[in-house]
């Protein structure tokens, strides 16, 4: 789930996983929308009401095994100066998640 905070707008925006799969999703997000992507690469943008303003599938998400890896979100502002807030659901048995800055 990727969301902004704040006056603003972002795009170009990637995930990389554990140096192995990038994700590009080809949209902007302004502020007050929040994204989506399933694990099937469906990716659906909701505005601030919850009603959906688009729905794409993208590249279908990586899996990975147990063990380390490493989750790098990039993005371009493209204007204000939005927080842009980034939250990952991982299924099956829980573990630690450290976040490096």
């Amino acid at each position: 789930i990727i969301s902004l905070e704040g006056k603003g707008t972002v795009s170009n925006i990637s995930i990389e996983v554990s140096n192995y799969a990038v994700i590009n999703i080809p949209e902007a997000l302004s502020e007050g929308q929040v994204l989506t992507i399933d694990a099937t690469g469906l990716m659906v943008i909701n505005n601030e009401k919850g009603i959906k303003v688009a729905e794409r599938r993208i590249a279908k998400l990586p899996l990975v095994g147990e063990g380390t890896h490493s989750i790098q979100f990039d993005c371009q502002v493209d204007e204000g100066n939005p927080k842009v807030m980034v939250k990952v659901r991982l299924d099956g048995k829980s573990e630690t998640v450290r976040i490096q800055k």
